[in-house]
């Protein structure tokens, strides 16, 4: 089994989450490109490529993205650009604070290598939501799975070409953070899975894309402002149901061979 190549995400002045990250790869013999972030506090992110909807953010949240969470989401969008232009191409992406399980890799080549269709696979999450389907087993007890809700991170995912095709036409606009962007599968078509238990985690260090600063309480925001968020919400749960519903994962076929 051939594992994907690697891509890591990291800020070039978060130094020590940088050496951290290739020290563990290089000694576990993973190669590896690191990509440097756009540094939302420091180059202005507003000008990376345009598309920032701060009042839909507002509409939905109650508050604006924060810098680090703007420049987030281009450092990935950009990564996406890379790996949409690579023919058959598809990459295991890390950000620098990601801690993982001597198999992760083993597992994204047995995904690459499952019988399913797939554009993007979660290696970690924050929760876990209920399991809509069990696809295969992956070895050493974890399995290949559909949610019932989307797991929110962009810690460590597996993204094949198409996959980062759909994520760049879902995402020209910036309306919220991008993992929540990137994890609604019922409006971007991805064939989107998780890695279940995940493989990966986060390690303990400070958040860099905002933190305390991430924006509003629920309870600071105005009554209009809490009923548009709590409709969009229900939305979103309505829309989901009926996708899951609608949409079952599909597997790959093979063209016969004419005689």
């Amino acid at each position: 089994m051939t594992p994907p190549p690697v891509y890591i995400i990291s800020l070039a002045r978060a130094a020590q989450r940088r050496e951290d990250i290739c020290r563990r790869l290089n000694a576990a013999g993973i190669s590896h490109e690191i990509l440097d972030a756009v540094d939302g506090e420091k180059e202005g992110a507003n000008r990376h490529g345009g598309g920032l909807r701060q009042d839909l953010c507002r509409r939905k949240h109650g508050r604006d993205m924060t810098p680090g969470e703007i420049g987030c989401f281009l450092s990935h969008r950009n990564l996406w650009r890379k790996i949409a232009a690579q023919e058959n191409g598809c990459a295991m992406v890390l950000e620098d604070d990601a801690v993982w399980d001597g198999d992760f890799l083993s597992a994204a080549a047995r995904v690459m290598e499952c019988e399913w269709i797939w554009d993007v696979v979660l290696f970690s999450r924050f929760a876990a939501p209920k399991i809509d389907r069990a696809l295969c087993e992956l070895g050493n007890g974890r399995r290949l799975v559909r949610y019932k809700t989307r797991a929110l991170t962009t810690a460590a995912y597996l993204i094949s070409q198409s996959g980062a095709q759909k994520m760049l036409h879902h995402c020209r606009e910036m309306r919220e953070p991008v993992d929540n962007m990137m994890g609604e599968w019922w409006k971007n078509g991805a064939a989107f899975y998780s890695v279940h238990p995940p493989p990966v985690k986060q390690a303990d260090f400070p958040s860099l894309i905002g933190g305390e600063k991430r924006g509003a309480k629920y309870s600071q925001m105005t009554v209009p402002q809490r009923i548009a968020a709590s409709l969009a919400r229900k939305r979103e749960r309505w829309a989901c149901r009926i996708y899951l519903r609608t949409n079952p994962p599909k597997k790959k076929t093979t063209a016969t061979p004419r005689e």
